[in-house]
């Protein structure tokens, strides 16, 4: 605690100037991406957000206003996270001139983090509003809640980064996202480091210890969750084929032969050597997929002759509605290559399966068409299907899906005894985009307490059990296969139960505190026309 309050000292010392104050906003930020490429630093999570809310409180009683510390501090934190789409460039697949290529650099690295620090900054400075330190305490991390599910929703939707993500360092701290879900997890992380906050700006020993208990009581209950046997059933064999075929590659029309050839050996060797089922990563093969086609025929003499179930990313095509879909599809081993019901992508990604405003930015920028590689027109799926095996229902997410937590807690309220992830992360090669999608997996196993199967075209494939634990993985951009046992999980986690609970208290909270505040603004104008005429 002595050392908290010297560095809350030191940090308010040099904050006296307003410039130096935006400064160390900026690099509190930056410091809270730091798990994000190394996930062993998640205590500089604690350390950002301490110093986050330490210069906001200071701000807050020297000019009222918080917006622009906290712009700051949010270009700080986005802008290294986004870093990894800086891999993309320049762009060769995509036919763009340099001119183009830059113009798509400086929008993807500088307007992404701009745009997400402008809408968060706007979140947070509903705490302008609050005057009382119980309102901070309580308020604070309410936004920090509400401002990671602002990110989520709406078409351009990306919650990438988040307090959850940034703790798979320390996975039993994570356990009770369990029972409340990733919210939960921000909630008690900037409670604890708003208590510290408030008790150094404002000298009340109380809420040092109110954030430390908080702290404390997540990872102590995270650790007994971590402990306690959770019922499985009977383990079967397992087996993730990564192909590793990069970008520039897979969409290159002359390669779909040798790339259909690759997956189609690895499959037929996989099943050799006694895996019951078998995951292929995202659209692992670059041809429509249509039943009793030819990659169908080709998966169906696998399962037949070593009766394993194939679980397959593919771009489906119905050749009834012609269209198409990034899809996952199951060849079941009965002896007639019978197929499963499809899961459908439930988040296309915006500008690279789907153009959105696209009436209007076609005009405007008519290359950035060019985005989607596959020249086809997706459909976007609503429906959490669950696909039906001998070892249980498989519950799918595609890609981008896995970033989302309602996907995959309605898969297992629908019936996901397992879930598989399918992923393409051969646009991001080894950056730190391809580790940070590996977490969110991580994070829904442990929401669901199911074991995840995934595998990625160029890595990281792995291996998750329900408590976040990666069991068995590969490094990224090698050819390779992940072998392993893997079970079903048939009870459901309390989280899949009640929701994202945690979010609606938060919201709660949020009215609460504005609600208080606006009576006492009442009774202060009350009193004070009452003072005037009585005078």
């Amino acid at each position: 605690m002595t050392n908290i309050k010297k560095l809350g000292a030191l940090i308010l010392r040099a904050a006296e100037s307003r410039r130096t104050s935006l400064l160390l906003c900026l690099l509190a930020g930056a410091m809270g991406a730091l798990p994000y490429y190394i996930e062993t630093l998640f205590i500089f999570t604690f350390i950002s957000l301490f110093c986050q809310f330490l210069l906001l409180i200071k701000q807050k009683e020297v000019q009222k206003r918080v917006f622009k510390p906290m712009l700051c501090f949010y270009i700080g934190f986005f802008t290294p996270i986004y870093l990894f789409l800086s891999e993309l460039y320049p762009y060769s697949n995509f036919g763009f001139s340099k001119v183009q290529a830059i113009f798509v650099l400086i929008c993807s690295c500088i307007a992404i983090p701009l745009l997400h620090a402008f809408v968060v900054a706007c979140v947070m400075g509903v705490c302008s509003y609050f005057k009382s330190n119980a309102a901070l305490l309580f308020g604070l991390p309410a936004l920090c809640v509400i401002w990671e599910w602002v990110l989520s929703i709406g078409t351009l939707a990306l919650p990438w980064a988040s307090v959850a993500v940034s703790m798979t360092g320390f996975l039993p701290y994570l356990q009770t996202a369990s029972i409340f879900g990733k919210s939960f997890i921000t909630f008690i992380t900037a409670f604890g480091c708003c208590g510290f906050a408030i008790s150094v700006c404002r000298r009340v020993k109380l809420h040092a210890i109110l954030g430390a208990s908080a702290i404390l009581f997540n990872t102590v209950f995270g650790v007994l969750l971590w402990f306690i046997p959770i019922e499985t059933n009977e383990s079967f064999a397992v087996a993730a084929i990564q192909g590793n075929v990069l970008s520039n590659e897979k969409w290159d029309s002359e390669n779909n032969g040798s790339i259909m050839e690759r997956y189609i050996d690895m499959t037929a060797e996989a099943a050799k050597n006694g895996a019951d089922m078998i995951i292929l990563p995202e659209s692992a093969i670059p041809q429509a997929f249509v039943p009793n086609g030819v990659i169908h025929r080709e998966l169906t003499v696998i399962a037949e002759e070593y009766g394993c179930t194939i679980v397959a990313g593919v771009h489906f095509y119905d050749v009834e509605t012609k269209e198409s879909y990034n899809a996952v599809i199951a060849v079941l081993p009965d002896g007639s290559g019978t197929l499963s019901e499809r899961y459908d992508k439930r988040h296309l990604v915006p500008f690279g399966e789907f153009m959105p405003f696209a009436d209007t930015l076609s005009q405007i920028l008519p290359f950035i068409e060019s985005f989607n590689l596959s020249r086809t027109k997706l459909i976007e799926g609503d429906t959490p299907t669950v696909i039906e095996t001998e070892y249980g229902g498989v519950g799918p997410l595609v890609c981008f899906d896995s970033i989302f937590p309602q996907f995959s807690s309605e898969a297992v309220n629908n019936g996901a005894d397992i879930i598989a992830v399918v992923t393409n992360d051969s646009w991001f090669y080894d950056s730190a985009g391809t580790y940070t999608h590996l977490r969110h997996s991580q994070l829904r196993a442990i929401e669901n307490r199911r074991f995840i199967l995934r595998a990625a075209n160029t890595g990281v494939t792995a291996f998750i059990n329900e408590r976040g634990e990666i069991i068995t993985k590969t490094e990224p951009l090698v050819k390779d296969i992940a072998y392993g046992n893997a079970y079903t999980i048939e009870d459901k986690s309390v989280y899949c139960v009640i929701g994202d609970v945690f979010l609606y208290i938060s919201f709660a909270i949020i009215v609460l505190i504005i609600g208080i505040e606006y009576l006492k603004f009442v009774r202060r104008s009350k009193n004070g026309n009452n003072s005037t005429a009585s005078e």
